[in-house]
């Protein structure tokens, strides 16, 4: 947080809300207490794959998330990051339907003035990525991330969604397929006796 306060900075907390409350994610309780700094997105309702899913079950997803993080945060959710990368066409226009405005999906590229509101690519920044490498990230420096996420890209076609989680789990070496979660929630966002909980699921600054 310190970090953020410092350039003047905003991040997005995405928040897959069927995660709530499970080990190692945050609590319920913890959305009323995020600092003014974190913004709060959604993130789905169950970590579907959305192109995958019927029309009313992609509407279920996000307007259920939305309206479970809105009741428990009190704040307006108009941000969502679309789980997987999982983006087409058809998802696109149900979340604009939806009301959603800004729209994250999971390629790499520059967001300038040009890009869509609706079309905001994003890097994975984990524990383990060196300050020299995010601060590559800010200048806009991907490296080899672009070809990285065309080849994951591939076996998700040949592989179907179930077999390409385990495949995937393997190969960036997740455990069960869960992803690393930074903790962006400061202590002093906490009460006396409580621990810093961590991130539902990504942490993205913009």
């Amino acid at each position: 947080m310190p970090i953020l306060r410092q350039y003047a900075a905003e991040a997005t907390v995405f928040v897959t809300t069927g995660f709530l409350d499970r080990p190692g994610f945050l609590r319920s309780s913890d959305l009323q207490r995020l600092p003014a700094e974190l913004q709060l997105g959604s993130h789905g309702l169950t970590h579907r794959f959305l192109n995958e899913l019927t029309d009313l079950e992609i509407r279920d997803e996000l307007r259920t998330s939305r309206r479970i993080l809105e009741d428990l945060s009190g704040r307006q959710v108009d941000t969502v990051g679309i789980p997987n990368g999982a983006i087409d066409d058809r998802v696109t226009r149900i979340a604009e339907e939806e009301g959603y405005s800004l729209l994250f999906h999971s390629e790499v590229h520059i967001n300038s003035q040009w890009t869509g509101p609706l079309s905001i690519g994003r890097v994975a920044i984990r524990s383990g990525t060196p300050d020299g490498r995010v601060q590559e990230f800010a200048q806009g420096e991907f490296g080899l991330d672009p070809v990285r996420r065309l080849m994951l890209g591939i076996p998700k076609r040949i592989l179907g969604p179930e077999r390409y989680r385990r495949w995937r789990s393997w190969w960036l070496g997740e455990q069960s397929g869960q992803k690393e979660m930074q903790d962006l929630i400061s202590s002093e966002a906490t009460t006396p006796g409580e621990s810093v909980s961590t991130c539902g699921e990504v942490c993205e600054s913009r």
